[in-house]
């Protein structure tokens, strides 16, 4: 009860002071450790092969624990299976309140015929023999400037691959 109270009054505060002075004393870096970005719970990774166009999709989750409303302004992804396989970005803008999360940023990419036999010579029956690492890059916007949240790292084992 007392953090909520306390969160509630410095948000207020905050609201209420030029991004300057805030800046100084809550700087980028401050706000990009409280901004967590994983890969959501149910069904983060679909490979599909046996469709027209062979594709990759990923579903994300941004979490702001930050007192300031953010927008996602682009999401830098690089993806291994194995070896790299392939590089990409969100450019959609998402609004993330302060105190909220979100779990629909959706990234789709059609692979080529290449990207399609790097994979499927990891696929043992249904699953990836390999994890799939994410090495992820996240540009913020907020009321003192753009915040970077720089080089995550997100390995998933399990992956299916139909």
């Amino acid at each position: 009860m007392v953090s909520e109270v306390t969160d509630a009054v410095l948000r207020w505060c905050l609201a209420k002071i030029p991004a300057w002075l805030i800046r100084y004393f809550y700087g980028p870096d401050k706000i990009a450790e409280r901004v967590d970005i994983d890969l959501r719970s149910n069904n983060p990774i679909n490979i599909s092969f046996n469709v027209d166009v062979p594709e990759i999709n990923l579903y994300f989750y941004i979490n702001n624990r930050s007192p300031f409303d953010l927008t996602l302004d682009r999401l830098l992804i690089d993806l291994w299976v194995d070896q790299p396989t392939l590089k990409g970005s969100v450019l959609r803008r998402y609004v993330i309140p302060k105190g909220e999360s979100i779990n629909n940023i959706y990234f789709s990419c059609p692979l080529t015929s290449q990207q399609q036999n790097q994979i499927k010579k990891q696929c043992s029956g249904q699953l990836l023999s390999v994890p799939v690492s994410l090495t992820i890059t996240a540009y913020l916007e907020s009321k003192i400037g753009m915040i970077c949240v720089d080089n995550l790292r997100i390995d998933r084992s399990d992956v299916p691959c139909k």
